[in-house]
């Protein structure tokens, strides 16, 4: 065989073994990926980090984790899209410092301040029949916003909720008169702002437990368009007794406060 012959077997053989290499590490990079979304709950079309250690929740939940029923049932989409616009709003309100951050906020960690500003958000925002309007403000009556604030937040001490209507009604309440409660019917609620949360990827419900999930999206200056940052999580109680009331109970964005 002449030298030339040998020298071209070579290379062949060479780029056969350096194309199985290549194969293999390919092979081997799909098995750990394939094994990483198995152990983190990764897919596609959502973030559940059913097994994330680093993302356990103050009350014992991991971001996406949904106790109860291993088939639940699913929200409508119209109060699936409430409850995310609720959650991303009161996220907004948490987050001081205009960027999108690792947050966990629970329903004990919230005070008249903010109680009050999603009562005014909610009024503003959500269509009840409860509170009226001449197209310029907005009315309703103090036992009815009281009733509001009851069903978008859990008091352990009812008494509270007459306290926060007070706050509300020096912060948002144009004029009080025999009980009725004039109100803007204005408000910089609708702006997503620097960061937002998109439509629910998906939103589960099992006895009183319910999970919103998606995506956080924060604006980026260099290609003007808003991007993906990190998965959102909201929980409501919903109360069995009025199946259209939800109850905040935590809010958890990215793996949750004091991760890296």
């Amino acid at each position: 065989m002449s030298e030339e012959r040998k020298i071209r077997k070579h290379r062949c053989a060479l780029h056969a073994l350096l194309m199985g290499m290549v194969i293999l590490v390919i092979i081997c990079a799909s098995g750990i990926a394939a094994a990483a979304a198995e152990e983190y709950g990764y897919s596609d079309n959502s973030y559940d980090m059913y097994n994330n250690p680093d993302g356990i929740g103050g009350d014992g939940l991991e971001p996406g984790e949904f106790p109860g029923s291993q088939d639940p049932e699913f929200l409508d989409e119209d109060t699936a899209s409430r409850l995310a616009a609720f959650a991303g709003t009161l996220y907004r309100l948490n987050c001081p410092y205009n960027r999108a951050e690792n947050v966990t906020v629970q329903s004990r960690d919230l005070y008249s301040y903010s109680h009050a500003y999603m009562l005014n958000w909610y009024q503003y925002n959500i269509t009840d029949q409860r509170v009226l309007t001449d197209g310029i403000y907005h009315y309703a009556d103090e036992s009815d916003l009281v009733q509001m604030l009851d069903e978008l937040f859990v008091y352990d001490e009812p008494q509270l909720i007459w306290t926060d209507l007070e706050y509300f009604c020096s912060r948002y309440a144009v004029s009080r008169d025999g009980g009725t409660v004039m109100m803007e019917g204005s408000g910089d609620f609708g702006d997503a702002g620097r960061f937002y949360f998109d439509q629910p990827l998906s939103s589960q419900l099992s006895g009183d437990r319910t999970l919103v999930m998606g995506n956080v999206l924060e604006y980026n200056d260099d290609t003007e368009t808003y991007e993906y940052v990190m998965p959102y999580y909201a929980y409501f109680y919903q109360d069995l007794a009025k199946p259209s009331v939800f109850r905040f109970s935590e809010l958890i964005t990215g793996y949750g406060s004091g991760t890296p």
